[in-house]
């Protein structure tokens, strides 16, 4: 690619009502790139990953498949369950007040969710991998009923699991806040002040997000950190 910074996008438009697509410019001074699993091919239209030295080296985050399963417990623990994580990467979330609850993992790496022909996930999985966990971790469960479940793609991290949030080391107008891996609703408010405090006062001020920068991948260090990744 040229040495030139990008300071423009293009948006592609939905066709209007004769059928006409149309692409709209836009101008900005900063950009930060935060695309969840389509980050990496955002980055790579910013140079990212595809140019040479510093610029060789993508952001290390792409789509990752994993299933969030609907299930029934009449004795399930109810209101004495929030939003409840665990270090094997179990995901659990009441879901109204009849027993209703969604259980998921969080993606790894070396895991193939198995799948039928339609995409579906298949119920092997549930039974073999997802429900032990579940029953080991969350009292109530012995008998709840699988009556569903759906896709859900996470912005994954693969080269350590871990957030990428901070400036590009040589695109100094473009931030990152990607990889989150299904934790960005408890992650963006810290996320979303940092950045701000980047953008607006050219460094972190009250809060210190610096470990999670994307020099790391250019410096081949990684974060050791089991909020975000599947024992």
């Amino acid at each position: 690619m040229p040495f030139a910074e990008a300071h423009e996008c293009h948006v592609l438009l939905p066709e209007d009502q004769f059928g006409t697509k149309k692409v709209y410019p836009i101008q900005f001074a900063s950009c930060v790139i935060a695309a969840g699993g389509e980050s990496g091919n955002v980055g790579k239209m910013a140079g990212i990953g595809d140019g040479t030295g510093m610029l060789s080296v993508e952001i290390p985050v792409e789509r990752r498949r994993q299933y969030v399963f609907q299930v029934h417990s009449d004795s399930g623990p109810g209101l004495n369950l929030p939003i409840t994580t665990d270090p094997s990467g179990l995901l659990v979330r009441r879901q109204g007040h009849c027993g209703d609850y969604l259980v998921g993992l969080l993606p790894r790496d070396d895991e193939d969710v198995p799948t039928n022909m339609w995409g579906d996930v298949e119920p092997s999985y549930w039974e073999e991998v997802v429900r032990p966990l579940l029953l080991a971790r969350v009292k109530g469960f012995e008998g709840c009923t699988l009556k569903g479940s759906y896709p859900v793609d996470y912005d994954h991290n693969y080269y350590d699991g871990n957030p990428i949030v901070g400036k590009h080391p040589f695109l100094g107008h473009v931030f990152m806040a990607c990889g989150l891996g299904g934790q960005g609703a408890v992650m963006a408010p810290a996320i979303g002040r940092g950045i701000s405090e980047l953008l607006f006062d050219s460094g972190y001020t009250t809060i210190d997000l610096s470990r999670y920068a994307f020099d790391r991948v250019l410096n081949g260090a990684t974060i050791k950190e089991k909020f975000f990744r599947r024992n």
